[in-house]
């Protein structure tokens, strides 16, 4: 599994969720092999790692990346552009090893409660059609689905575009389920 490597990457804060043994932080270039590494295995004609890379040479303000660890393990990661009021998720995998034990889940809503801080009301993503999982866990965020990119993929696979067009509502509802649980 890949090690996290990062020479200064501050106190990671526990995942959104409440997982114990996960925790995210913002991810860095010490980073990028163990991206990497994970996006093979679960995307082999992903990003590579000069596109993960060139991520830090882009406007702080409009890129937010972070990484799932376990241990000292990278697991996961996720990213997203900003532009104006509008997020796009660049990217969500989870090391095959560690997939439906929520680290997606922690992953992605993070991403959107920082978004949803920097003012920012919509997201949106694509998804391999086949992706049933991923399908179900956006869904279960409040993401509807809004159309198709036929043959996204390079294996000629459509993406399935999904959008959750009120983010501030999004995460009104997530406050009030946290208030109503104390």
């Amino acid at each position: 599994m890949p090690k996290a490597q990062s020479a200064d990457a501050g106190d990671p804060t526990p995942a959104i969720g409440g997982s114990e043994s996960i925790w995210l932080r913002p991810m860095d270039e010490f980073d990028v092999a163990s991206v990497a590494s994970i996006e093979s295995k679960v995307a082999p004609d992903g990003w590579t790692s000069a596109l993960f890379a060139g991520e830090f040479g882009l406007a702080a303000d409009a890129r937010h990346w972070l990484v799932a660890i376990d241990g000292a393990e990278i697991v996961g990661f996720g990213g997203l552009m900003i532009a104006v009021d509008e997020a796009h998720v660049l990217n969500v995998a989870t090391d095959p090893g560690h997939q439906r034990r929520g680290v997606a889940r922690h992953l992605l809503t993070a991403l959107m409660h920082d978004a949803a801080d920097r003012g920012v009301g919509a997201m949106t993503l694509e998804v391999r059609a086949s992706n049933e999982p991923a399908l179900s866990l956006y869904r279960e965020l409040g993401f509807v689905i809004a159309g198709t990119r036929p043959n996204y993929y390079a294996d000629g696979e459509d993406a399935v575009i999904m959008w959750l067009h009120d983010l501030f509502a999004w995460q009104r509802g997530c406050i009030e389920t946290m208030k109503e649980t104390m």
